[in-house]
């Protein structure tokens, strides 16, 4: 398959080059290209087939968080049925929550606890709970991670519990997991993929009991040299393995998640977080690592005719925060033209969707949104966020919104939470879909 995807590689530079020269236009006072499409096209065949259903006419929204407040943080199956009765109140269509801390390499859990722990919250929640899958079980570990250089002694871990720890010393109880990895588990050396396709399954499992979808994170948070991070080349010298080895490997992962997929909950909804569908800055010839996992899941899902709903969220393409209208759209247009041939080629699986962060007190927010935002140069208030949640609306029908832990927004807090909910949920209800 690494083949086929070679093949719409000069098409997408090409696309990108003319990208170059329409953004020295006016992008204000040209026609916005179209690059909408319903995420409620696919067959519906399935009773839990309806989640994108919404008679309302508003987009769908999503949040996904990355919250380490020791409540958020917590996995699925801990979590308190007094935090899904606070999410009952939030704006969302939907919320995603992972089963396990994408930095733990804890046992996977066995498939009668997720089951039991599914129903429980099905019978309280009034949202769609979504489970998050995150790539980095199969990545090893590098100097620089922040949690690297907290791990515990030998002594330290032989007196500890797994059982009711504190999040961040989960955390920190993992580095002999993650470790012993070569770059990617791709390969199932140390166990690490067979382990996320374990999780991979019970995440299914769980989403479908819910009636809900899966959020799959292709982020590297082990390593953060970006020579290296995505890098297919770099997988290849860590392993001396060549890069069409590697490149196959990473095709055939996707298409056993698909396979996974197929038998647990054939209709699901995929919110892939980024695809990275570009080439690599750093090798040139090559795809970024997350694309060709990506590939292969879509190209197994068309081979078979299932009716699998993979949205690309774009994270790495749109970015949460755009400082004017100009951008967004100029961002937008780009995008539709990357992936045009995708749309094309898995038209019955393939949607895009819009992503965004927001808050409502400039003074409030630090690290890289406020650097990313400016300050309160062009965001004072929640409502600033209008016409570009207007953009999204008018483009997507699917957004998900990103609440970090830099921003005033805690939307576990049931009293912190209150004010901001109601001004968000206002937002969003007006926001049409055309």
């Amino acid at each position: 398959m690494s083949k086929t995807l070679g093949t719409i590689l000069l098409p997408v530079v090409f696309i990108f080059c003319i990208g170059l020269v329409d953004g020295m236009c006016d992008l204000m006072k040209l026609p916005l290209k179209t690059t909408k499409k319903s995420v409620s096209a696919a067959p519906k065949a399935d009773p839990h087939d309806n989640l994108m259903n919404n008679k309302k006419n508003l987009p769908y929204v999503l949040m996904v968080t990355s919250l380490d407040d020791g409540i958020s943080s917590t996995p699925l199956l801990d979590i308190l049925p007094q935090t899904i009765k606070i999410l009952n109140d939030s704006p969302f269509n939907g919320i995603a929550l992972t089963l396990m801390d994408p930095y733990s390499g804890q046992p996977i859990p066995s498939k009668e606890k997720v089951a039991k722990k599914a129903q429980n919250i099905k019978a309280i929640s009034k949202k769609d709970i979504w489970a998050r899958v995150d790539i980095n079980r199969i990545i090893q570990r590098c100097k620089g991670d922040p949690y690297y250089e907290k791990g515990w002694t030998k002594e330290e871990l032989a007196k500890l519990s797994t059982t009711g720890l504190p999040f961040g010393k989960v955390r920190k109880m993992s580095t002999v997991y993650f470790d012993k990895i070569k770059g990617w588990d791709i390969f199932d050396d140390e166990g690490a993929l067979s382990d996320f396709y374990k999780l991979w399954t019970l995440s299914l499992k769980f989403a479908k009991t819910m009636n809900s979808g899966i959020v799959l994170d292709l982020e590297n948070y082990h390593n953060h040299n970006h020579a290296e991070r995505y890098s297919v080349s770099f997988i290849a010298d860590k392993q001396n393995r060549s890069v069409e080895e590697i490149i196959t490997k990473l095709e055939q992962i996707g298409v056993h998640l698909t396979d996974i997929a197929a038998e647990e909950y054939p209709h699901v909804t995929i919110l892939n977080l980024f695809s990275f569908y570009r080439q690599s800055t750093y090798q040139k010839g090559q795809l970024l690592i997350p694309a060709y996992i990506s590939y292969g899941m879509l190209m197994r899902a068309k081979e078979r005719g299932i009716a699998l709903r993979f949205v690309e969220g774009g994270e790495a393409d749109i970015g949460y925060i755009n400082t004017s209208l100009y951008s967004l759209r100029k961002k937008i247009n780009q995008r539709g033209s990357n992936y045009r041939d995708w749309l094309e080629l898995f038209p019955n699986n393939f949607y895009l969707a819009g992503t965004i962060t927001i808050w409502n007190d400039p003074s409030k927010i630090s690290g890289w949104v406020k650097q990313d935002a400016r300050g309160d140069l062009y965001f004072r208030s929640l409502v600033d966020f209008r016409p570009y949640l207007s953009e999204l609306a008018r483009n997507y029908d699917f957004i998900w919104f990103y609440v970090p832990s830099v921003i005033d927004y805690k939307p576990f807090d049931p009293m912190g939470a209150r004010e901001f909910n109601k001004k968000l949920d206002i937002l969003i209800k007006e926001q049409k879909i055309n």
